[in-house]
C-alpha cells in the first residue's frame, strides 16, 4: 500500500492468552488487527511476560 492511498479503516484487539501476575488476571498476549476490505490484517502482536504496577518509585 501506498503511502498517498492510506484510507481510515476499523481495527481491533484480539486477546489471545491470560496469565496472572501476582494473582492478577490481564491479557498477555495480544494481537492489533486492522479490519480491512481485502480481510483482517494483523499489524502488530505483543506478549507480556512480566510486569510491575503500583511501584513507589513509578510515581
Amino acid at each position: 500500500m501506498r503511502i498517498d492511498s492510506a484510507q481510515l479503516c476499523d481495527w481491533g484487539g484480539v486477546n489471545k492468552e491470560f496469565k496472572a501476575f501476582n494473582g492478577i488476571r490481564i491479557p498477555s498476549r495480544s494481537d492489533i488487527v486492522w479490519k480491512e476490505k481485502t480481510g483482517d490484517f494483523t499489524w502488530f502482536q505483543c506478549e507480556i511476560t512480566e510486569i510491575e504496577y503500583n511501584e513507589s518509585e513509578l510515581f
